[in-house]
Parts: structure tokens; sequence; C-alpha cells
């Protein structure tokens, strides 16, 4: 029988209520730690729900009850409060990538029928040109409206206090990533929300001594519900990562306990770790110190062997981390593997924007690193119309499903049918419960008039260490019938030991080693699976914010570097 257990939440109608229930229980614990010591100060659960309500007092009397308003901003305390403000008892907030051109802002609040935009003072001249009737308000001057609030509230204004909260109604909507298509506006409620944390937390043990690392972009589904409502639902604290050029000096100075993340980053520090313990000639001594911590029969023990053991390890991440959870797309189970021997927890989700960013999750305490995770205890997750080998389309019944895309019903009925969120994303149930995606619909090659799945090719290519990057298209020069070819990124480290090894051969032996690690592809592959060209990138492949990758682009990649195609 599975080892596991669903732990214990409080349930909540909304984020204003919650909020006020964590200022309660956690009360003067650090709820948002500083990005800059010197400059900063930390900021209690109490004082976090007081500035909420101050900003909250002060926007309903600027005028923007019941508006719709897009908030822009890197990661970072005025972001959290103003999101929070908006959403508990102001009106509809609407995050944006802070990256976007200043035009594409533009014509995204027209589109929502925005009433007013929070952005950076940078931001501000240019949108001010272009959005001349619309409600302009700056990160930085949040702090004195702030204190307006409170002003405001010391005389008696209750108005943002007392606000009802309906939590069936609108409350937030999240544009999805775009890496298979045009972004679309998710319109969510509290109790999406709400139940998705709930679900989230039965499911993996978080409490008030974590600390969690924040790396993922606050304007995206996944990382305002990970890294931002998940540690106050739980009173956690939260560091916001500056860049990732500041990850390693970040770890070491804000010592987390829990990282959501993409996969590329755990995938690239594990990467870098196994290099490292080869190029020290280390590697059989760990693997031999993992195999005996292995047979430790307890769970309990085996994970304090290993964390003392492998302490030097743990140490690079900060010395007290204990949990990783990868979500946004799947990552490599070699790394979760390896990282899980090393005496962490990894562990991946599933989720999509329309599902406030849960639909499966792996449970720290029953976990398998090839499966995208099991169905959440209140949740239903079902294969569609499956083929003869079980793989269908992956469909999802929960309180989570979004209410519909904003403005837009006919591309909600399209993916909502009798109550089930029709995900698009190809995939496998076994009989334990665990999801394993193969791919999205849309992605899908037909060769002979049979589907090949680019992302399973993918996936194959990666494993090669001579592949960073691999994307698998049909061949748009191809004239009766569809081919697929690959696009690599070789893996720079690879690519230098080949130089240092081969001097002036060193472009031939790499494309001897990527020619090897197509073949052993196409050797474990059905007939029309076969990759027949490749093509060698020297840049990496194109990607949005979350890094997913922006497959529309792919196909103007391949004709670029058609001299580059190589036939296999």
């Amino acid at each position: 029988m599975p080892n596991y257990q669903n732990y214990f939440t409080r349930p909540y109608d909304d984020l204003k209520q919650l909020c006020h229930a964590s200022a309660a229980q956690y009360g003067e614990r650090v709820f948002l730690l500083p990005k800059n010591k010197k400059h900063e100060s930390a900021l209690s659960y109490r004082r976090f729900c007081a500035d909420v309500d101050a900003l909250g007092t002060a926007l309903l009397c600027r005028g923007w009850g019941g508006k719709r308003v897009l908030l822009l901003g890197e990661s970072r305390t005025e972001w959290a409060i103003a999101f929070m403000a908006l959403i508990c008892g102001v009106g509809t907030v609407i995050p944006l990538d802070h990256t976007l051109r200043s035009d594409a802002i533009a014509e995204i609040a027209r589109k929502t029928n925005a009433h007013a935009v929070i952005c950076p003072e940078a931001r501000v001249a240019r949108l001010r040109e272009r959005l001349p009737d619309t409600d302009l308000l700056t990160l930085e001057a949040l702090e004195s409206k702030i204190n307006d609030g409170y002003a405001r509230i010391r005389q008696g204004d209750r108005t943002y206090l007392d606000a009802a909260i309906d939590p069936d109604a609108l409350a937030t909507a999240v544009y999805t990533s775009g890496g298979t298509g045009e972004p679309r506006a998710v319109m969510l409620s509290h109790r999406n929300l709400c139940f998705a944390l709930s679900e989230i937390c039965k499911m993996v043990y978080l409490d008030e001594e974590d600390v969690f690392l924040s790396t993922l972009p606050l304007h995206h589904i996944y990382g305002i519900v990970s890294s931002l409502l998940c540690p106050l639902y739980r009173g956690a604290s939260v560091a916001f990562c500056e860049t990732l050029d500041r990850f390693t000096e970040t770890m070491r100075e804000v010592r987390p306990t829990v990282m959501p993340c993409i996969p590329a980053l755990p995938e690239q520090l594990y990467r870098n770790l196994c290099l490292r313990l080869r190029e020290a000639g280390l590697a059989s001594r760990f693997a031999l110190r993992i195999k005996l911590t292995d047979a430790i029969p307890s769970k309990e023990a085996r994970l304090t062997a290993k964390r003392r053991i492998f302490a030097s390890i743990h140490q690079m991440f900060g010395g007290r981390m204990r949990l990783f959870i990868a979500g946004g797309a799947p990552i490599n189970p070699d790394c979760l593997h390896g990282l899980c021997a090393l005496g962490f927890t990894a562990i991946q989700g599933y989720g999509m924007t329309e599902s406030a960013a849960l639909i499966a999750l792996n449970r720290d305490t029953y976990h398998n690193a090839r499966a995208a995770g099991i169905s959440t205890p209140h949740t239903l997750l079902d294969v569609y119309d499956p083929a003869h080998d079980g793989i269908g389309e992956i469909r999802f019944r929960g309180e989570n499903r979004m209410l519909g895309y904003l403005d837009d019903p006919q591309a909600t009925a399209k993916v909502i049918r009798d109550g089930w969120l029709y995900t698009g994303d190809l995939g496998t149930i076994d009989d334990d419960g665990f999801v394993y995606l193969l791919g999205r619909q849309e992605n899908v090659i037909r060769v002979n008039n049979r589907a090949v799945i680019p992302e399973e090719l993918e996936s194959l290519l990666t494993k090669n260490r001579s592949v960073r990057e691999a994307a698998v298209i049909a061949d748009p020069y191809a004239a009766k019938k569809a081919a697929p070819v690959a696009l690599i990124l070789p893996d720079p480290a690879r690519v230098a030991r080949l130089q240092k090894k081969h001097g002036d051969r060193a472009d031939a032996a790499l494309d001897l080693e990527l020619r090897r690690a197509i073949t052993e592809v196409n050797g474990s592959v059905a007939a029309h699976k076969r990759i027949k060209a490749y093509i060698l990138l020297s840049e990496p492949l194109p990607k949005n914010a979350s890094q997913k990758l922006l497959r529309g682009a792919l196909a103007e990649q391949v004709r670029a570097n058609a001299l580059r195609k190589r036939k296999v």
C-alpha cells in the first residue's frame, strides 16, 4: 500500500480571510525577507496584512473599486502588497510580464478594459504616451499610498476592511505563458486559488519553519501560487532571488528550505554537480556512499545519514534545503533521482494557468520521478478517448478549474465541456494513479498518418551528455511527407572538452557524438518516429519568461539555419 497521508489544512473561502488569519496566527514572524539587508528590513505577517489593508483603502479612495488593474514589476515586496491589496477588495488584478514592450502593455490594457496600471517608475513615461486616459501609479509611490491608507483607517475609514468578497467572482486574470500559442487571460476566483492551496498543502508538508527561495516570475500563476500564496498560507518566509546571476550568493545568504522552480534550474545545478565530481575523480566514491545509505531501511535514518555524509553538497544549497518542487514542464527523472539520492526531497507537479497551477502533484512521501504526479485528494483526473496504447488527452475536474477565458466564451467552450477541463496534453495514467505526460496535441507531427510526439524524442535526446537543449519539429522543407528534424544546442562543457582534446577537429568529433546520440534515439523508437536530420545551434532555443519553449518560432529557426542542416 502507498505510504502517504493528507496533511491537515484549514479551509478558506477567500484570500482576504486567509491573509488576516495568517497575520493573527503568525504575528511577528517574518513573511517577506529583504533583498538587500543593508537597505531593507524584513516584513512580518502582521505588518504585511496591515500594509495590504492600508493600500487597499487608499486605492478605493482613488476610485479603483470594481476596476481592472494591470500590475507590472519584478518580484519584490511592493508587488506582493499590491497584488494582495487589489485582489482582496479593490478590483480585478491582471499581472503582466514587466519586460513586455510598452506597445504590448497598452494593447492589453485596451483589450482587457483596464482602468489603471501599477508599474515601475521607469515605465511610466512611455505608458503615459500610449495610455493617456489610464490612471498610472508607480511601485515606488506605493509607500506613500500605504501611509495615506493608514491615516484614513485611523480616521475611521473601514470601506476596504469591511468590503465583502464573493469567493466565486472574478478575482484575477492571469495570462498563460504562450508557449504553444497566443497567450490568453485566464479568469480565476478566490475559491479557485484557496482550493488549490489547500490541495497542495495536503500533499506536501510545509510549515512556519520553512524559508522559500522564489526564482519564479510572479506574473505567472505558478509563481503566484507556489512562491507567494503557499508560504502565506503556511506561515513560511519568502526571499525573492533578484537574478539567477546572484543565485548561489542568495542561497548562501537566505539558506532556504524549499524551492519551487522550473526544471531547468535543478537540472543545471545537478549537471554542474555531477561534472565537478567527475573532474575531481570522486564520482565512484559518491556512488558507493549513495548505495550504502540507500540500504538504510528507515526513511528518517536514511535521510539523516545522507545529509551528514553529503554535508558538503548540502552546504552548496545553503545547508538547510530539503525540498525541490519542479513545475512548468517535465523534468529529467535522472535529476530527481540524483537529488533524492543525496538526501533532498525532489518532486515534480503538473498544472496549467487554467487550473490555478495544479492538476497533479507527487507527494513528498510517495513520489515517482518519471511521473508528473497523482491527482489531489478532492480532484479528478481522466484520460479522454484513449488509443489502444492508453494514450489520450488528459482532462481534469476540480474547484480550482478556471471560470473561463476573459471576454472569450468561444475559447472557453472549447476547453471546458461537461465540467471537465480538457488540457490538450497527451498522456497516460497507470494503475497507481500516476500521470505520465507525453506532449501537447497541437505539437504532434503526422508521418504516414501516424503520430510522432516531439516531446518524447526531445526527452530522449537531452539524456545524452553532449546535448544541452533539443527541439523536434516537422521539417518545413519536406515537400511530400513530414520528416522529424531536430534542433540541438550542444552542452558547452562538453564542447570545451572536445576542443581541448581534439583541437581543430573538435567540430568533427562533436558531429560524430551528436549523430551517435540521434542514432541511439532512432534505434529505440518506431520507424516513423526516427529523426531524419539535425541542425546544430549556437544559441539557446527560443523561450518565454517562464522558460517554456516557443514552438511557434522553431520553423523560422530551421529556415534560418537551412544551410547547417545535416542528414543523419
